[in-house]
């Protein structure tokens, strides 16, 4: 069946919307949010579309001159049209309304194309076409209207619906469909490992640092900090020491995106399209875009993107984060993750690094959203193949009880508090550990606090720590000068 009639369009909005981006450039991220060049009826306007949102700064001179290095702007009108677009807009502001109509238009093309195929095929089509047609014709329905969400579950209906079970890539860290981050200090291995779990997805690995298993996946590994002759050098070695060779890894080095900006968001969309990846690493994270990490709002617009690329294109994240600087409260773990608490709110699972060297690299689980946390484990990176290899599970020299002992062995008055100065020298004669790592298992008990005594106290005439047991005697119940004579 086939009509004459000119199919649902709005060439003065199509105009309108060109015109808008020319004269205001902020419109052209929220018109993006609306509509892709895919929209428009007229040809023309596509191309000037796509040329508009390849350009950083966009005005007639900027548009004619890239329209002219791709020999289209005599074919698309001259200047003469580009100047046309800019006299058709009313006001830029309202530029997301143009964009509804050239999108409603788009839509109600759509459907009659659908239809129109639909009733061709009708009478003697195959079955399953007609029924895949149809639903193609309801989808682009429910996707233009704006349809209520669907009610809530009651348990009988949640326990029937066929929702999936959680799948990994990597048992235990990487989800399919899932957010995971990498996060340590500089120097201390972090875009080994995102290399390291690269490969192990790409070169038929079955265990990921000897520990977790492996379904393979394609990576696309965008790099926005070391640069293609370092990842070279890097990549060759792990490669051939390993006699691996690596399916669907794709590498991009380029130093620099916004992901809150659309036309980036566009440009990533299309990679990760045309080489179907399923997991999309990002190094680093404070590479990928130009807001402030420790802003929420920022924080959850870039999550929010990303969680947007995610369901459309079933894929992955995996994130490199820095840590921030150490303070007084916070030496390692999840709460050294550079940026706002929201990262952590974010991802699925959280792995850090720590070591004071290569040989000993302590690895450990800061969060993980659908199954226990692995237990923290050693690894150090070998110097010939770059790979992090197994040493040996993680096991605390010092415990609770150990710190219990110690202090016991120091308060030979039975008062319940010490000096810390003491404290560290017997720890020190002992061999348990080194007076910094004292002071910071103190601050991390549950059993033990420490106390700041004044020069005017202190028999000494000096500022004295001392370490109080929180279930002996406490300063209260004793005056200091007491204290004192008996130490």
């Amino acid at each position: 069946m086939t009509t004459d009639k000119i199919p649902p369009q709005n060439i003065k909005a199509e105009q309108a919307v060109l015109g808008s981006m020319l004269l205001d450039n902020e419109k052209i991220n929220k018109i993006l949010e609306i509509i892709d060049s895919s929209c428009f009826y007229a040809d023309k306007h596509k191309k000037i579309f796509e040329a508009i949102i390849s350009l950083k700064v966009v005005d007639i001179i900027t548009l004619s001159e890239e329209l002219r290095n791709k020999n289209l702007l005599d074919q698309l009108g001259g200047v003469s049209y580009l100047a046309e677009l800019e006299l058709s807009v009313a006001t830029p502001e309202s530029a997301c309304a143009y964009a509804k109509i050239v999108k409603e238009k788009n839509v109600r093309r759509k459907i009659i194309n659908d239809a129109t195929a639909l009733l061709d095929s009708a009478e003697e089509g195959d079955l399953k076409e007609l029924a895949e047609k149809t639903e193609s014709i309801s989808s682009n329905i429910r996707d233009s209207s704006s349809e209520t969400e669907p009610s809530a579950m009651d348990l009988k209906e949640l326990f029937e619906s066929k929702i999936p079970p959680v799948e990994y890539y990597i048992s235990n860290v990487l989800q399919k469909k899932g957010r995971l981050i990498i996060s340590a200090a500089m120097n201390n291995c972090k875009t080994f490992l995102a290399q390291n779990l690269a490969l192990s997805l790409t070169t038929g690995k079955t265990k990921f640092l000897d520990k977790f298993d492996i379904e393979p996946a394609g990576i696309y590994y965008l790099d926005l900090e070391s640069g293609y002759s370092s990842f070279k050098v890097r990549l060759k070695t792990m490669v051939e020491n390993e006699g691996l060779e690596a399916k669907d890894f794709k590498i991009k080095y380029r130093p620099y995106i916004n992901l809150l900006d659309k036309r980036w968001q566009i440009w990533l969309e299309n990679e990760v399209s045309k080489f179907k990846t399923q997991v999309l690493i990002l190094d680093a994270t404070s590479e990928v875009w130009e807001g402030d990490e420790n802003s929420d709002k920022d924080v959850r617009a870039l999550c929010r993107y990303l969680d947007d690329l995610i369901n459309k294109f079933d894929l992955s994240v995996v994130l490199i984060n820095h840590w921030r600087k150490q303070t007084k409260g916070f030496t390692d773990g999840a709460e050294m993750t550079s940026g706002s608490k929201k990262w952590l709110g974010w991802t699925d699972c959280l792995v850090t690094l720590k070591g004071d060297n290569a040989n000993s690299i302590i690895i450990k689980c800061g969060k993980s959203r659908n199954c226990l946390k692995f237990e923290p484990f050693i690894t150090k990176l070998n110097p010939e193949s770059l790979w992090l290899e197994f040493v040996a599970d993680f096991k605390k020299k010092i415990t609770e009880e150990t710190l219990v002992a110690l202090f016991a062995k120091v308060d030979i008055t039975n008062l319940g508090k010490v000096q810390l100065c003491k404290l560290k020298e017997q720890a020190k004669a002992d061999e348990l550990c080194s007076p910094n790592t004292l002071t910071k298992l103190i601050e991390e008990s549950s059993g033990f606090e420490r106390e700041e005594v004044s020069k005017s106290r202190s028999k000494s005439g000096k500022k004295e720590v001392w370490v109080v047991k929180k279930l002996g005697l406490s300063v209260a119940d004793a005056e200091s000068s007491e204290i004192e004579d008996l130490l």
